[in-house]
């Protein structure tokens, strides 16, 4: 007798007919077909949305530069979705975040609808902080929105600096000579500013030609500190021939002084001059005797000469033995205003025994007349 198998169920392996397994085959068929058309419709909308929208073709690398410069970029994107044949907009968006405080300049948003590897040109303003900025180049369609490359600007910190300028702001020409003399009054600025890439603490700006200090504290990146003040011009710069102006200013982060300086030529205090010289240039002697007679024609020129260290005005030369006046305006220093006439010997010249002929000048500066005289045997 064969041992019997207690607690294990017996199975019965009856082989079923062709009409009883039919129904059951063709629903599986129909449902592992229904499964794959739906994973079919999940991968291509992946593909459409994530895996082929606006490929970068030359994406953007990292860039670093000092505060505040500017950054340029460029990539070029390829449309491998197909959107546009379902008359979707595929919108290229650049992005960033605000840490160092950069900002995009452009473009804030561009279209890019069917064009073939376009090239996007962009910009990154780095802040006024050191850090990184992080900029995703994102592809946008049917309102998926993805990230597809993600870079960073980095802003660089600059060392802390300062720039100083001296400036001539304006002049008062209190004798009004027309130039910087003696007694005269300048006004200048001295601007000191933080450029670089820090607040600067307990910035002093001062002067060596005028007394008074600018305190300012703090001083941001960028801004300005300024000193106004005002001098008298020397009669020891008129020496000199100019004044040497120096403004400086310190710091607590930068200690050493920070100057700038302005030359201003000075003339010496005006001195109005004039001299007059009269000459007997010719004479025509008329009865050919070989001497001065009556009759005979005298040729002179009077000569006015500017002998001071001011230009003058309405010069005016003049001769009392002829007609005609010389008007000269202005007459440079060193230069000359020059009259010519003539004059006819007369039977009382050769009575007296001579002919003396006066030219003169007058001048606004020099009021004169300024004089001299030839005498001429008659």
């Amino acid at each position: 007798m064969r041992p019997r198998l207690t607690g294990i169920p017996l199975v019965s392996c009856r082989r079923r007919s062709t009409q009883q397994r039919a129904p059951r085959t063709i629903f599986a068929h129909a449902l592992l077909t229904l499964l794959l058309l739906i994973g079919g419709m999940w991968s291509q909308k992946a593909s459409a949305t994530i895996g082929f929208c606006g490929v970068l073709t030359n994406p953007p690398t990292a860039q670093t530069g000092p505060t505040g410069t500017t950054l340029n970029y460029t990539f070029q994107v390829r449309d491998d979705s197909n959107c546009d044949l379902v008359g979707t907009t595929d919108n290229i968006v650049i992005t960033s975040d605000t840490t160092g405080g950069a900002f995009i300049s452009s473009p804030a948003g561009a279209q890019y609808n069917g064009i073939s590897n376009p090239s996007v040109p962009f910009t990154v303003t780095l802040g006024p902080s050191a850090g990184s900025v992080t900029i995703d180049v994102n592809c946008q369609i049917n309102c998926d929105t993805f990230s597809q490359a993600t870079f960073t600007a980095t802003a660089t910190a600059l060392p802390p600096s300062m720039s100083v300028t001296k400036v001539l702001s304006s002049t008062n020409d209190n004798d009004l000579s027309g130039s910087v003399t003696p007694g005269d009054q300048l006004n200048y600025t001295v601007t000191a500013t933080n450029n670089g890439g820090s607040t600067l603490n307990s910035v002093t700006v001062s002067d060596d030609h005028f007394p008074g200090t600018m305190f300012c504290d703090p001083l941001l990146v960028g801004n300005p500190c300024v000193l106004s003040g005002s001098y008298i011009v020397t009669a020891a710069d008129a020496g000199t021939g100019s004044v040497t102006n120096t403004g400086s200013a310190v710091s607590k982060q930068t200690s050493v002084p920070t100057t700038g300086s302005v030359t201003t030529p000075v003339f010496p205090t005006p001195a109005p001059a004039m001299t007059v010289s009269k000459v007997l240039t010719s004479f025509v002697d008329n009865d050919g005797s070989g001497s001065v007679t009556p009759g005979d024609q005298l040729n002179y020129s009077v000569t006015a000469t500017n002998t001071g260290n001011v230009q003058l005005t309405n010069v005016h030369v003049s001769d009392d033995h002829f007609a005609g006046v010389n008007n000269c305006s202005p007459v440079a220093v060193n230069g000359t205003c020059v009259l010519v006439g003539s004059y006819i010997v007369t039977a009382g010249d050769a009575g007296t025994g001579s002919v003396t002929n006066t030219g003169s000048a007058t001048s606004t500066q020099v009021p004169g007349p300024i004089t001299a005289s030839v005498n001429t045997p008659v």
